[in-house]
């Protein structure tokens, strides 16, 4: 790339210009052929900074010369370009017109044919952005060569030439640009981008520049651009007349994608470019407290956003990143809105859309100043609201009612209510009556707050009752607000609590429409719990044997026996356990439980030597399973394990058993007694003769000490024969089994002798 520095420029002869007077008019950015004068340059072409050549002076005269070649030029091409004009000083907006010129044929001059690249048909009142193309004639000469911007105020068409000297208000800028011949392109073009000016989301309604990344320094390359509202890989439709190098969009209100077809028309072959998207804002919503100061801005006349709304933006309504003069300053930070004050109107700017609650009281407030000389020209200064961004429908909420005049920013503030909840926008009003000399009403710092010292939230604390037993819990609940903190970490509404001791609980509560807080409490009484205990005089007893309990520690009592004394005598069959709950003064409660054990009673046992006996025999009665004992008859009492009885009737003997612990049973023996009538004499001289077991259950041995012969018979105690038989042997066995309890005799007749032998069936 050739660079190409001011001496020759110089050489070639082109005339100096510039404006006169730094006031008004500036060119803020110069693009052509995709080229732009804040991207190649490295340099931001602003109010600040004066351009790096020699002679520029800022606001004047912008030397970009000697940063060499801007872009690449291709004899035959379709070439874009674009020019971005506004007021460093935002002072008062004026028509004014745009001239490009560029010396194709590097003669020194710029107005040989076709070297008038643009000019404005007509002034246009600041801020303006004009965009086109134009085709680099065959004539042109290769190599480096001027081209040259002017902005000048009041001059339009025929009126604008390169070499002006009467640009009183406005700035001249040039710059190098270098011609390529047009070689035929072979081949497939190479691969490029399509790029999208601005690259932030645009505000629905706006335009977009698209470009393409590199340029193409060859002949025969068309462009035809395609647009898809789907997605960045398709489908693709074609823009009507849309065949240069650049494109301008029109009006957008959806997302977009860009992609460029570019062909090689020798040997027809083509590319896609890759797509550039261009993005729309979201509307954009808020919620109190609201707050804009305008830091968020990157250029004069812009709003904070693209839901915000101004009338006649950069004439009547206007914003500044920056001081100026004529006291327009921001309040806080940087940046800050304005009204001009002519022509005498009324001029605007509406928020974006804030919900805002019925029943919620809100502030609004903003600051406002203007000269420092008290000139009333501003008629009014207002904040009002609607629900929607125009000038009619509109509620007042605070006014000068009067001239807005103050040397220093002045609060204007005052209080509202919405009917109905919803959204609606803040307005900001300002109206002058055209007369001099209060150009400007400056205002900051908008402030839409829900004050919470007019709305207040009562918070109340309900409970059944405040007063609790020690170690009981107490149910706690809040209302009047939405949301809740307790002193306690709890959040919820209702809460239960043990507290040990008296104590304050409180809760703060939140409404979820205004922000704002209030606080309830409520104190718990926490009385003492009685300490109940019960005495027993036993704690074992034998089943039958009473015991006695005593409740202390309250003032009343009442059992699980249903008893309410505070004595009780209980005579428990099993173990048991007995409650008490006793009440003291206060009402609350303690509970007691004493077990009554029950031991188990001795297992007595009345056994005799015989159950069944005659008259005039005795019986051994004989105790066991107990440590003492008692026999008891209606003819005997006898303390003792054993007794020897001879009843003369049959006779039940009750056996009362005692154990070490006290406890009793008893146990009953009952003897028949036979008259034996059946056998006048008995007389045992069985000698050898030998009867066991005896007593049995009916099966005998009879040992008979001989083998003799001999009549065995059994009769039983009335003298009845029951069995009889014969035998010789010394030892034979008996079976009365068959028949019932009692005495029976066994008769052994031999060699004229009888042995008689009483035996007892069990």
């Amino acid at each position: 790339m050739l660079l190409l520095g001011s001496g020759s420029l110089n050489a070639q002869g082109y005339c100096a210009n510039a404006a006169l007077y730094t006031a008004d008019e500036e060119i803020y950015n110069f693009m052509l052929n995709g080229a732009q004068t804040n991207t190649l340059y490295s340099f931001t072409n602003g109010c600040s900074t004066p351009a790096p050549g020699p002679g520029s002076s800022l606001s004047l005269y912008s030397n970009f010369k000697s940063l060499g070649v801007f872009t690449n030029l291709v004899v035959g091409s379709t070439i874009s370009f674009s020019v971005a004009e506004n007021e460093c000083d935002g002072a008062t907006y004026y028509a004014n017109g745009i001239g490009i010129w560029i010396d194709f044929n590097q003669n020194g001059l710029w107005t040989d044919p076709g070297e008038t690249i643009f000019t404005s048909p007509s002034t246009i009142t600041s801020p303006q952005n004009i965009a086109g193309t134009f085709s680099v004639p065959s004539t042109a000469i290769a190599g480096t060569t001027v081209v040259r911007v002017i902005c000048a105020e009041g001059y339009s068409g025929t009126g604008l030439t390169p070499c002006m000297s009467t640009v009183y208000y406005g700035e001249v800028e040039d710059y190098v640009v270098n011609i390529i011949p047009a070689v035929p392109c072979s081949g497939a073009p190479t691969s490029n981008t399509a790029v999208v000016t601005p690259t932030s989301p645009l505000c629905s309604g706006s335009s977009a520049q698209i470009n393409l990344a590199n340029t193409y320094t060859v002949g025969g390359i068309t462009y035809q651009w395609q647009s898809s509202t789907t997605s960045s890989v398709g489908p693709w439709t074609a823009v009507s007349n849309a065949t240069s190098y650049a494109l301008s969009t029109p009006t957008l209100s959806s997302p977009i994608w860009y992609q460029c077809v570019v062909t090689c028309t020798n040997g027809n072959t083509s590319i896609n470019t890759v797509p550039g998207a261009v993005s729309i804002a979201p509307t954009t919503t808020n919620t109190v407290p609201y707050y804009e100061g305008f830091e968020g801005i990157a250029t004069n006349n812009q709003l904070p956003n693209c839901s915000w709304n101004a009338n006649n933006i950069g004439s009547t309504s206007r914003t500044y990143i920056s001081s100026s003069n004529q006291n327009r300053v921001p309040r806080t930070g940087q940046k800050f809105a304005s009204f001009y004050y002519s022509p005498g109107t009324t001029g605007f700017f509406w928020t974006n859309g804030i919900r805002l609650e019925a029943g919620v009281t809100y502030s609004a407030s903003v600051w406002f100043t203007t000269e420092y000389y008290g000139y009333t020209n501003w008629t009014d200064m207002s904040i009002l609201y609607g629900t929607a961004q125009s000038t009619t429908g509109l509620t007042t909420i605070a006014t000068t009612s009067g001239s807005a005049v103050s040397p220093v920013y002045k609060s204007l503030s005052n209080t509202f209510t919405v009917a109905t909840s919803g959204l609606y926008y803040i307005a900001i009003r300002g109206t002058s009556n055209g007369s001099c000399c209060g150009y400007n009403l400056s205002w900051d710092d908008l402030a839409i707050e829900i004050p919470c010292t007019l709305n207040s939230v009562s918070v109340a604390v309900n409970s059944p009752t405040n007063a609790i037993c020690a170690g009981n819990s107490i149910a706690l609940t809040a209302s009047g607000a939405n949301t809740y903190s307790w002193n306690t970490g709890a959040t919820t509404a209702s809460i239960n609590a043990a507290p040990n001791s008296n104590l304050t609980y409180y809760v703060t509560g939140t409404s979820s429409l205004s922000g704002c807080s209030g606080t309830g409490s409520l104190n718990v009484i926490v009385n003492p719990s009685p300490v109940v205990s019960i005495f027993a005089d036993k704690v074992n007893v034998c089943k039958g044997k009473p015991a006695t309990l005593f409740a202390y520690g309250a003032s009343s009592y009442n059992w699980s026996t249903l008893s309410n004394s505070t004595q009780i005598v209980v005579t428990p069959t099993t173990t048991t356990s007995y409650t008490v709950n006793g009440t003291n003064s206060f009402g609350c409660t303690g509970t007691a439980v004493q077990q009554v054990s029950v031991l188990p009673q001795p297992n007595v046992v009345a056994a005799g030597t015989s159950t069944s006996m005659c008259v005039g025999e005795t019986v051994t009665l004989q105790a066991s399973g107990a440590a003492t004992y008692q026999w008891l008859s209606p003819s005997i009492f006898v303390q003792s394990a054993q007794a020897i009885v001879s009843p003369n009737t049959t006779t039940t003997f009750t056996l009362t058993g005692t154990d070490a612990n006290g406890c009793t049973n008893t146990s009953n023996l009952t003897l028949n007694v036979n008259a034996c009538t059946g056998i006048n004499t008995v007389a045992n001289n069985a000698g050898d003769l030998k009867v066991y077991p005896n007593p049995s259950k009916g099966e005998f041995t009879l040992e008979l000490g001989n083998s003799f012969d001999k009549t065995i018979e059994v009769v039983d105690f009335t003298g009845k024969l029951i069995q009889s038989n014969k035998t010789n042997n010394a030892k034979i066995n008996l079976n009365i089994s068959q028949y019932s309890n009692g005495i029976y005799y066994v008769k052994v007749i031999s060699n004229n002798s009888v042995n008689v032998i009483k035996v007892v069936k069990e």
